[in-house]
């Protein structure tokens, strides 16, 4: 550190001796009381040679004296420059790097860093190391705020001050490598399953919930894919929202080899079924006609087939699994009509005989199908 006296400071002072004080003349001293004892460092003064005018301390008398002072630390030079080489016991250097900042290299040394970068953030360097500068990403110079906890691979939000906000839920896109599979009852989907594949899997009916379309994050094309591979059918049920423009969506009964599955799209309010008018296969087997004598222009009693999440507007395919012209009740020249007509969860045919005599026909196996 270095500073210099344009004047002498008001601790240094002149003071006139009177001559029986036996001093040498021109000597600098450093305390003097009252009765001209030497006692406290408060004064500085020089004594008068007898008989002369008052002289000045020299600058080499200042220097011994701020020396001593300061334990030897700072020296003065002939042109008044005082130069210190410690601050309070610490080193301090004798010149910084412009543009460079101070900092402890040691319990009792200063140093100066490195220049730094314009417009850089600062990097401490840790116990001894000088600071350094990072890197950024934009050309900004502001600092964000960031609120919620910081979790890898979740995207951010930035409010109307410009403040960073944890998104709680992974970036769009696939979140999951692995579609999660739900086997408990009445899966509750969650936001955090945007663009997941949930696969329901219970052989008993549930009611899977989605969230009100409004509370989700980007909510105008949040989406999940919903699969049904078990026998039980997953009716999703939103809160407050629609699904396909009604209060709940059936998702009818699956397998993993064949599963039923929907996506379920939001646009803020409401879900989506997408996409809308895809067929898919509902329900399908076998079905054993029956065997009981069919008066002429009648029906007999329907055979039933359980097929879960059929509804009333799906359409039945109905096939033969073998030639059936040799079996009686399906013969060319007395043949028996099989009529298929859906009801809830259910698939019904009936034989009907459109001949003018009585048909009792023999065993026969249909395969039926329902699409959607």
């Amino acid at each position: 550190m270095r500073f210099k006296f344009k004047s002498w400071p008001s601790a240094i002072a002149a003071v006139v001796l009177t001559s029986t004080v036996a001093w040498a003349a021109n000597t600098m001293l450093s305390n003097l009381s009252a009765s001209g004892a030497i006692a406290g460092a408060n004064l500085l003064y020089v004594v008068q040679t007898p008989g002369a005018g008052g002289v000045k301390a020299t600058f080499t008398q200042v220097a011994t004296f701020i020396n001593s002072l300061f334990s030897g630390d700072c020296t003065v030079t002939s042109g008044g420059v005082v130069t210190c080489a410690k601050i309070n016991g610490s080193t301090f250097p004798a010149s910084g790097t412009s543009g460079g900042i101070p900092y402890f290299s040691g319990a009792n040394a200063i140093s100066s860093s490195a220049a730094l970068t314009a417009n850089l953030p600062v990097i401490g360097g840790g116990a001894g190391v000088a600071p350094s500068v990072g890197t950024r990403s934009g050309n900004t110079t502001a600092f964000v705020t960031t609120t919620g906890t910081q979790t890898n691979g979740d995207c951010v939000k930035i409010d109307a001050s410009g403040n960073h906000i944890a998104n709680g839920s992974a970036c769009g896109g696939v979140t999951s490598a692995i579609p999660s599979t739900q086997t408990g009852t009445n899966y509750p989907i969650v936001d955090g399953d945007r663009a997941k594949v949930i696969y329901l899997s219970n052989a008993a009916a549930q009611t899977p919930t989605l969230p009100s379309a409004a509370t989700l994050t980007n909510s105008n094309g949040w989406f999940v894919t919903a699969c049904n591979i078990n026998a039980g059918i997953q009716t999703i049920t939103p809160t407050t929202s629609t699904i396909g423009g009604a209060a709940s969506y059936a998702l009818p009964g699956g397998s993993a080899i064949s599963p039923r599955c929907v996506n379920a799209v939001s646009d803020g309010t409401n879900y989506s079924v997408v996409p809308q008018g895809n067929i898919y296969q509902i329900a399908s087997g076998t079905l054993a006609m029956g065997t009981s004598a069919v008066s002429a222009g009648t029906c007999g009693t329907a055979a039933t087939l359980s097929a879960p999440g059929v509804v009333t507007t799906d359409r039945i395919t109905v096939g033969f699994n073998g030639d059936p012209t040799a079996t009686t009740g399906y013969l060319p020249t007395a043949m028996l009509t099989l009529v298929p007509y859906p009801t809830a969860n259910n698939i019904n045919i009936k034989q009907c005989n459109l001949t003018a005599s009585s048909i009792t026909p023999a065993a026969l196996t249909v395969n039926v199908q329902v699409n959607r």
